[in-house]
């Protein structure tokens, strides 16, 4: 007499987690899980900054493209991976975030003596904090100046000429351009 036979199931592993993502303003982003496993269905969670639950989106890929936007920003994100024999295994959880990113640089002043100059920039990114620095001419390193956004005024001088300015913006993630 034989028994019934029995059969091996396998199991689905993930083989990279998922590492939070990095996204430009407008810009699409993919995000892609990879794992092994039987017949693999993919099931995609999303949770705003300001939201409370988790909810699913579309998608039952094992890929996720997206539009990065403000109410994407700082989102939490994870998948559920099910196979055909009903066996889940779910991601760890990633943040969405904005890239920082200089849109406009300062360009080269030229200024009459005894007028101020003025430089700008323009950034993309989250909670932006702008940190100008000067260098005036026959000075050996920059200095930092305090209380400026994303414009510097340099005051009237007697030659201003030969000056360097430059700004590090941070954003909110602590990144850094």
């Amino acid at each position: 007499v034989y028994s019934d036979s029995a059969r091996i199931c396998g199991r689905i592993e993930i083989l990279v987690p998922l590492t939070d993502v990095e996204g430009t303003m407008g810009g699409t982003t993919r995000i892609t899980v990879r794992a092994t496993g039987k017949d693999l269905e993919y099931r995609w969670f999303i949770r705003g900054e300001v939201e409370s639950e988790f909810h699913e989106i579309s998608g039952t890929d094992n890929f996720l493209d997206f539009t990065m936007s403000e109410a994407m920003d700082g989102a939490k994100l994870y998948c559920v991976i099910t196979d055909s024999l009903g066996n889940k295994e779910t991601t760890n959880t990633i943040t969405l975030r904005s890239q920082l990113m200089i849109t406009r640089h300062p360009i080269n002043a030229e200024v009459v003596c005894g007028e101020s100059a003025e430089f700008s920039l323009e950034a993309i990114g989250r909670e932006l904090d702008y940190q100008w620095f000067v260098k005036l001419p026959g000075a050996e390193q920059f200095t930092q100046v305090e209380g400026q956004n994303n414009m510097f005024r340099l005051s009237e001088q007697e030659s201003l000429e030969g000056t360097q300015v430059f700004c590090l913006v941070t954003d909110a993630y602590g990144n850094v351009r």
